[in-house]
């Protein structure tokens, strides 16, 4: 049987002369999508979605050299890691060695391997520090977490270190049971299921005026955007302040927001599990509606609260599995995206920034 080219190149690595010859291949190859780093180039097609900053940014470098890019814009880290995962599909070469572009001259797949490894090896240093958990992605990661002998440190390290393109099964597996796992990988529209018929009966069960409700409403949909803010820093975030060395407490961390930020473009996993969701909003509208509130605006309030907080999940989870032209969306994604992948220490509003300009925790990009 015939060998198609992606058949070729998955097993044979070209030698290209300058970037030209780069540029001239992504033109004779539109299904790939090619950037030189540091020598190497790469197909980034399975990534170009997934990119932070946008796909407009690395569908202007395509076929090009991304080094002084990737210098300018002070990419983290982690971010240097995704090249480790990423197609090789040759190496840039300084002789005289011309690239056939129509009949490529390659090298064998083993060779190409030990050539490669050679010229990847600086990147298997750019680590975060200190030691990190190293699961098995073939195996129940709250299993894992579980039973096996994971230190804080591990721990914290693990989930602060975004992995894109990392985990070989490109889907976390939470739980060995699919039963479970229903309940922790969330689609976005079982929040507006779940969420809404609340939203309707505390409406309904409101009675006063319109005026009154429109009010009330509003109210509760500003307390939760200081809810936001709180929730994510000190409780979505515990790990930076009081979170005990306790397995228990980890589960709890992760399936509520560490595995988010471990796998940030897991589809499934941007939403907060939809029962420890409630329970965590339940508890933080309780004790102010009981000390603050009177009786007859509390329904109305509790609705504006969770319609803000059903807003908010749905644009965190759209930031993360959409593109954007521009506009507030836009806008909003890429701040968020700095909080991701440069500093987990700030920038905790999600659908704004004000209370992170109040509380002076925002993020300048």
């Amino acid at each position: 049987m015939k060998k198609t080219s992606s058949d070729k190149i998955s097993t044979q690595k070209i030698q290209f002369k300058s970037e030209a010859t780069v540029s001239q291949y992504q033109e004779q190859n539109p299904d790939l999508k090619l950037v030189i780093f540091e020598g190497v180039v790469y197909n980034i097609n399975e990534y170009i979605n997934l990119h932070p900053g946008g796909i407009d940014i690395l569908q202007n470098l395509l076929g090009k050299s991304i080094d002084d890019a990737f210098e300018e814009i002070s990419h983290s880290k982690a971010a240097r890691n995704i090249f480790q995962n990423l197609e090789i599909i040759g190496r840039m070469t300084s002789n005289n060695f011309t690239v056939d572009l129509n009949e490529s001259d390659t090298q064998d797949s083993d060779q190409g391997q030990q050539q490669d490894k050679k010229d990847c090896d600086g990147l298997d240093g750019y680590k975060l520090k200190g030691n990190a958990w190293k699961p098995d992605y073939s195996r129940s990661l709250i299993s894992q977490l579980w039973y096996d002998n994971i230190t804080h440190e591990e721990y914290v390290n693990f989930v602060e270190e975004p992995k894109i393109l990392i985990n070989p099964r490109r889907s976390v597996k939470v739980f060995s049971n699919d039963f479970m796992e229903f309940f922790v990988k969330t689609p976005w529209y079982h929040l507006v299921i779940f969420y809404f018929p609340f939203i309707y009966t505390y409406i309904i069960e409101s009675r006063q005026d319109i005026i009154q409700d429109a009010i009330w409403f509003s109210f509760g949909i500003f307390y939760w955007s200081f809810l936001e803010y709180l929730i994510h820093r000190f409780v979505f975030h515990a790990e930076k302040y009081w979170l005990p060395y306790n397995k228990a407490f980890k589960v709890v961390h992760f399936l509520g927001h560490g595995m988010h930020h471990a796998f940030p473009n897991e589809p499934k996993a941007t939403l907060v599990p939809v029962l420890l969701g409630y329970i965590l909003v339940k508890a933080m509208l309780d004790p102010f509606i009981r000390l603050l509130l009177p009786d007859n605006v509390e329904d109305i309030f509790i609705a504006g609260t969770l319609f803000g907080y059903v807003i908010y999940d749905l644009i965190h989870h759209f930031i993360h599995q959409s593109q954007f032209n521009g506009g507030y969306m836009k806008t909003v994604k890429l701040y968020h995206m700095q909080h991701h992948y440069k500093s987990g220490w700030a920038g905790f509003g999600v659908t704004h920034k004000f209370w992170d300009i109040v509380f002076r925790t925002e993020l300048k990009f």
